[in-house]
């Protein structure tokens, strides 16, 4: 049963598993006396990889990371059964799973971990449980109930801005953008946490933007007032565009 509520993240089956009576050549119900039923699952491990917080785009700009999770049994308990899928640490999202029963002996849960996780690699394993009754006070036996899983979580993409070798309070990360004031002439620093391109369009009219030393991780250059505008805009994505890049808009004074 569930030492933990907080390692309990799967919800209780809106339908309930039930063997069903009968007794033909295809019937998977009740195993006979104590015997347990068998799990298979349609993975041996179940990963998922993500960036820290990417869960706080916006639907358009990257879907929330989830882990899918077939299980097939070999047969159905006598009575009535509410599965529960428990973890052995807290990386789920407890509340969050949705499950839904393919056939009578088999059915797919779908979890959301924990998006704000630190940056790391969290193994672990999930543990299928056939509880007699809403609060597990007893379950019916399994065997290859439990699955190990993997959930790599990679830093979020961020960088540290200075004008004129001062830090802004507002730090420029891949799921906000940013805005800044600069006069013309001033010096310009962007200090990324990942290896990154940097792009900025000069635009006839717009400010230009003018790069002085380039890195694969910082950018310093300088910006100069336009003729027919007062801002433009920086972008800097990662090469394998595995998340959304980094946009700051600059207006220039000046």
């Amino acid at each position: 049963m569930c030492l933990n509520i907080r390692t309990c993240i799967a919800v209780f089956f809106s339908v309930m598993l039930a063997a069903c009576g009968g007794g033909g050549s295809g019937d998977k119900s009740a195993p006979a006396g104590n015997a347990a039923t068998a799990v298979t699952y349609n993975m041996s491990t179940a990963s998922v990889s993500f960036f820290q917080n990417q869960k706080q785009y916006a639907t358009t700009q990257a879907a929330d990371p989830t882990i899918s999770i077939t299980a097939t049994l070999s047969t159905l308990p006598s009575g009535t059964a509410y599965p529960v899928v428990a973890e052995d640490k807290a990386v789920f999202l407890t509340g969050s799973t949705v499950v839904v029963r393919n056939s009578s002996t088999n059915f797919t849960a779908t979890l959301v971990p924990d998006v704000t996780l630190s940056p790391g690699v969290y193994k672990g394993t999930l543990t299928l449980m056939l509880c007699k009754d809403q609060a597990c006070s007893a379950q019916y036996p399994l065997t290859g109930a439990t699955l190990p899983y993997v959930i790599t979580v990679t830093p979020q993409l961020t960088a540290t801005i200075k004008i004129n070798g001062v830090i802004q309070p507002q730090p420029l990360k891949a799921t906000k953008p940013g805005f800044y004031t600069i006069r013309a002439g001033q010096t310009l620093e962007m200090d990324a946490n990942l290896p990154i391109q940097w792009n900025y369009p000069n635009n006839p009219g717009e400010p230009k933007v003018t790069p002085t030393s380039t890195t694969s991780t910082t950018w310093q250059g300088s910006v100069s007032l336009g003729t027919s505008g007062n801002s433009t805009t920086i972008l800097g994505m990662l090469p394998d565009g595995s998340q959304n890049g980094l946009g700051l808009t600059l207006t220039v004074t000046p």
